[in-house]
């Protein structure tokens, strides 16, 4: 007994490992069907609603871009002078000088670039009918304004073209860092009551296939222009005291400093004075997209229709006296006979 005891108590815990893996075996058989079989439709939820989120859906978003055609060409043909400023550390690169170079040129003007190198400008001034400032990256100090100022009072025209706060991040080997650009207009925008936000205007359902190139309607003084107009990043332009907006974001546009929204203006007129939110419309490319020649037509020939006289008048040449024969000169330079015969 004690021999058959010793055989149980050492194949006993065999037999029960040998019974415990076949039924593990089997258990893992009887899943294998289970784990290949396709996965059971989730039950369908009862009593809820959809949400709606389209304007994250890529299929009711627009983002086509707006075809370029077209040239720029006025309406007007005169003569003066056009100075484009280039003395503020404006971003006035060839691309962007171009197109409104040649236009103006076309219709009979003469374009200077002024670098600050030769004269003030007051000088530069003296005998133009338009001044353009495009996207300066220093300040006009009150020397500058005060010249700028009596330009425009004089019947000259000032077209200004600024650009919103942008942000970049520049990085080499040794750091990063970010950095803040921006137009540096406002102390010549402020003497004529006008401000350009440092903000963008941003509209996701109108635009040319970037929700911050906005289209815009011309309006007030330029509504006869045709639009749409597309913008690329542009800053809202406010008139602080009086003004006409003549560019008017699409409905439904929105600022990303504030919570504003609408149509918002983007280019607003007030006297001898227009000021712009975009500069980058000027460019080689994007200059003849949609209506945008159009309305720049319309700003180049608002630029060169003051009233400012730029010539002094030549004066009439003084009668030379011729003496007659009696010797006494006449006044108006012909002779008179006296005496008998």
């Amino acid at each position: 007994m004690s021999d058959a005891r010793g055989s149980l108590r050492v194949y006993a815990p065999r037999l029960a490992l040998a019974l415990v893996v076949a039924v593990g075996v089997a258990v893992g058989l009887g899943a294998v069907p289970a784990l290949l079989a396709e996965p059971a439709e989730p039950p369908t939820p009862t009593g809820t609603t959809e949400l709606n989120v389209s304007e994250y859906d890529t299929d009711e978003v627009v983002v086509t871009a707006v075809p370029a055609r077209g040239g720029l060409r006025l309406d007007t043909d005169g003569s003066g002078t056009v100075v484009i400023d280039d003395s503020h550390a404006n971003a006035l690169e060839p691309e962007r000088l171009q197109p409104m170079r040649e236009a103006l040129v076309r219709a009979g003007y003469d374009v200077e670039v002024y670098d600050g190198t030769e004269g003030d400008l007051a000088t530069a001034l003296d005998d133009a009918v338009g001044y353009v400032v495009v996207d300066p990256g220093t300040e006009f100090d009150e020397e500058e304004v005060a010249a700028v100022e009596s330009f425009t009072a004089d019947g000259g025209r000032l077209l200004l073209f600024a650009e919103p706060t942008t942000v970049s991040v520049q990085a080499n080997f040794r750091s990063t860092s970010i950095v803040r650009e921006r137009s540096e207009v406002s102390r010549l925008t402020a003497a004529y009551g006008l401000s350009v936000r440092t903000s963008y205007v941003y509209n996701v359902d109108r635009n040319d296939g970037n929700f911050k190139n906005p289209r815009a309607s011309p309006a007030g003084p330029a509504s006869d222009v045709e639009g749409p107009v597309s913008l690329y990043t542009a800053a809202r332009v406010v008139a602080l005291d009086g003004g006409q907006p003549v560019l008017r974001a699409a409905p439904g546009s929105r600022s990303s400093g504030r919570d504003v929204t609408g149509q918002l203006p983007l280019a607003m007129r007030t006297g001898n004075v227009i000021a712009v939110g975009d500069a980058t419309v000027l460019d080689t490319a994007r200059y003849n997209v949609g209506a945008n020649e159009a309305f720049l037509a319309y700003l180049f020939e608002f630029l060169v229709s003051g009233e400012r006289a730029t010539q002094t008048p030549t004066p009439s040449p003084t009668p030379t006296a011729t003496p007659s024969p009696s010797g006494t000169p006449t006044p108006n330079g012909t002779a008179t006979a006296t005496g008998d015969g």
